[in-house]
Order: C-alpha cells, then structure tokens, then sequence
C-alpha cells in the first residue's frame, strides 16, 4: 500500500494537536470566550484587540438573611501582539512518510518548542492575575492580625 503525500492541512492538524498536549500553564487558561476571537463584526473580522468579557463576581453569606450581589459583567480589551511560530521546510521525501514518523521526527520536537515559549510567555504575566487575601468587610490585602 501506498504512503499518502502529506499536504499542509494534515501536517497543520496534527501540529495542532501536539501542541495543545504539549501546553502546561497554558492548557490551565480560562478559554470560556475564546469563539468571540473568530466572531465578524458586521462582516468584518475583529482585528489585533478583541472586547473579552470578565464573568460576574459573587460574594458568598454566611447567614439566614438573604444578602443580594449586584451582577456586573465587565470587560477587558485585549491586543494580541505576540505572534509565534516554527518555521522549516519540507523535503518532497518527508512528504511522502507516514504522518506519524514526520509527527515524530520532526513536527513533535518544534511543536515541543513552541509549547515552551507559550508557557514561558503566560508565567510571565502571573502577576496580573487577581488573587485577593483578606477578611471579610476588612478589605483586599489589609492585615487581619
């Protein structure tokens, strides 16, 4: 039997799917919004900066009394301005081999590499992750001792 030549949207596919296994601290992002990403405004795509809406916060009571939360939805724009890739060629010989010896011999190891500088690039932003500490009616951050 055959070997079928590979074309970009197997190659593409299979790259995609070893970078998502690939991925630590990027796979633990929250992607609830990320169809708006591909969403057209009036028939046009968004662009660079995309409107992500933030989820609701809510306070938990504590007692009997009902305690009612005011439901606000707000929202952040975000630029997409890192853009990352791994670039190389094929030969017409790696074209004609099995998706899963090229996948090994060559797809895995870039793929592998761009997993690590995504990760490397969200750790870098864990300082504006929200976490607060304190007591409750005290404040964010205000000593409790």
């Amino acid at each position: 039997m055959a070997n079928t030549v590979l074309n970009p949207s197997i190659i593409a596919s299979t790259a995609v799917r070893i970078l998502e296994n690939e991925l630590v601290m990027a796979s633990r992002v929250y992607r609830g919004y990320e169809e708006e990403f591909d969403r057209k405004v009036n028939g046009y795509m968004i662009g660079d900066t995309v409107s992500i809406r933030k989820p609701a916060q809510f306070r938990v009571r504590q007692t009997a009394v009902a305690d009612l939360n005011d439901v606000t939805e707000g929202s952040i724009k975000l630029v997409v301005s890192n853009q990352k890739g791994v670039d190389f060629a094929f030969s017409s010989k790696d074209l004609t081999l099995k998706i899963e010896d090229l996948s090994e011999r060559v797809i895995r190891p870039a793929m592998v590499r761009l997993a690590n500088e995504i990760d490397k690039d969200v750790m870098a932003e864990f300082y504006r992750i929200p976490n607060w500490v304190g007591q409750p009616a005290t404040g964010a951050g205000s000593n409790t001792s």
